[in-house]
């Protein structure tokens, strides 16, 4: 049994998706993608390096989260302090430009020139550190520090993808932090009985991380729902967690009226 976590993004709101099965995260994104309007641009997929993160049948601009390249350095800062330390200060500026990228409220493309333009050169440097450590030898490739070197340089463009393609993120730390949800849930439960009983856990646990990224109160929607299933079924996309309290508003006054 796996546990896929996927985040998508439309706009400004993000939707959380569990899938509990015996699907791995290809086969769960493949299905998914397989309900995607086919007249729509490519999808900007942000996972790890493991193969069967990938679609079969579909074509994705593949990012690999740079925050898991930070910690490989940070995990061996007692071992290669001088090294870690300078490698850790080039790879910190994305962070830093992309919080200050959504302060100054920049759309997808200003965002783009915004990391070319500040944090373009960080990587560069990284880079060319990285590469000159194995070069001249000071780090074998099959050390602790050459292995995490290597993993940077041989990923380099799918880690760097937010210099090149406009949307793209520079890391996935929200969906990590949103697995924590149905592992702690696992674990408190001892997992599930039955198939069917993961996969209405993973649809819950989908609505309730949705509703925590939108800042609603998950319980009071959950309510919802059942109260005015009716009007749903009729009008899914007015009972979204970013919309629902409008809709609601909307249908209480006219029942007043």
């Amino acid at each position: 049994m796996y546990t896929t976590g996927i985040l998508a993004q439309n706009g400004t709101h993000k939707i959380a998706l569990f899938y509990n099965s015996k699907r791995h995260s290809g086969e769960n994104m493949a299905r998914l993608l397989n309900k995607r309007d086919k007249n729509k641009g490519q999808v900007i997929q942000m996972c790890d390096a493991l193969s069967h993160n990938l679609p079969a049948n579909h074509r994705t601009i593949v990012c690999n989260c740079l925050s898991h390249g930070f910690r490989k350095f940070e995990e061996l800062l007692a071992f290669y302090p001088e090294h870690c330390q300078t490698l850790m200060k080039y790879l910190s500026t994305p962070f830093q430009v992309d919080e200050k990228s959504k302060q100054l409220g920049h759309n997808e493309q200003q965002r783009l020139l915004y990391h070319q333009t500040h944090s373009q050169l960080s990587m560069l440097k990284a880079k060319a550190y990285m590469e000159d450590l194995l070069s001249t030898k000071q780090i074998e490739p099959n050390e602790s520090l050459g292995k995490a070197i290597n993993y940077m340089l041989k990923h380099w463009d799918k880690l760097t993808r937010f210099l090149s393609v406009s949307g793209a993120p520079v890391h996935n730390n929200n969906m990590e932090q949103g697995l924590k949800i149905p592992i702690r849930g696992r674990n408190n439960w001892l997992f599930y009985k039955t198939e069917y009983g993961a996969m209405v856990g993973g649809v819950l646990t989908s609505i309730i991380y949705t509703c925590e990224l939108a800042n609603v109160n998950p319980f009071e929607y959950l309510v919802a729902l059942q109260v005015y299933k009716d009007h749903i079924v009729k009008e899914p996309t007015a009972w979204l967690p970013w919309s629902y309290a409008n809709t609601t508003a909307l249908l209480e006054s006219s029942m007043a009226a």
